[in-house]
């Protein structure tokens, strides 16, 4: 899993999915593991998961481009709302939704702006 938008909402996603993994992996047989997040600056990625989840972003790991290498198998988008453009979170959520991948849109703008077309997308990949 990924988190694009690691603010106070997004660590807070962060902390929640580590604290209910064990149920995850009792009741749905699935490893959670979150790999990567970023914010508006910088970003982590940890393949075997990220465990210091205060360690400092690194700059310019973030973005479509860091999202797209690390192709998680389900993005958290929590960044800020845009209803006028979708904002960034349009750009993720369809590329995410693209490759066949799960999202989860906890920042409403993109929804607002271009709900429809990304269910359609969502439906069609799978």
């Amino acid at each position: 899993m990924a988190i694009a938008g690691y603010g106070g909402i997004g660590r807070q996603i962060a902390r929640l999915l580590d604290a209910r993994s064990a149920r995850y992996a009792a009741l749905y047989q699935a490893e959670v593991r979150l790999v990567a997040v970023c914010g508006s600056r910088g970003g982590l990625f940890a393949p075997g998961g990220i465990g210091d989840r205060e360690a400092p972003l690194e700059a310019g790991r973030t973005g479509a481009d860091f999202l797209g290498e690390v192709a998680p198998d389900v993005l958290f988008e929590t960044g800020p709302t845009d209803f006028a453009t979708g904002g960034p979170a349009l750009g993720y959520l369809t590329a995410q939704l693209g490759a066949g991948r799960a999202a989860v849109a906890v920042s409403k703008g993109a929804l607002v702006h271009s709900g429809p077309a990304l269910r359609q997308l969502a439906a069609d990949r799978g």
